[in-house]
């Protein structure tokens, strides 16, 4: 499975013990920590979990830009790479200051792409065009 292809020798116990739940969705790997598509709009899941409070891993594409800063609120792996996800999971696994740290910059981040903030800057884009 994508689950045993990415993880490899990563347990789920290893990862419920660094507090991590791990989802598998839609043959994409969803965590609870992100989520690793090959294409993608704006990643509403991934937005949901950073509303969450959770530390991000996600594919570098087009829509991840919108919300994710390697290294600063998410790890960002090239699609496919199965060896940088691995690396990722490993490192916010070992590092849980670093997820806390994560998770807090996600939640306040995830404000800006509230229906609400979204609205207000969509009414202004066109009133300005």
């Amino acid at each position: 499975s994508d689950y045993d292809t990415i993880l490899g020798s990563i347990s789920r116990r290893e990862f419920k013990k660094a507090g991590i739940r791990v989802i598998s969705h839609n043959s994409n790997i969803t965590a609870a920590m992100g989520v690793a598509m090959a294409r993608e709009g704006l990643g509403l899941a991934a937005i949901e979990g950073m509303a969450a409070g959770i530390p991000l891993i996600c594919s570098a594409t087009r829509g991840s830009f919108e919300y994710a800063r390697h290294m600063d609120n998410a790890v960002v792996c090239r699609p496919g790479s199965v060896k940088e996800w691995r690396r990722a999971i490993q490192f916010l696994a070992g590092h849980p200051h670093v997820r806390k740290q994560m998770g807090r910059k996600n939640k306040d981040r995830a404000i800006k792409f509230d229906q609400k903030n979204v609205k207000k800057r969509m009414v202004k884009l066109y009133q300005n065009v």
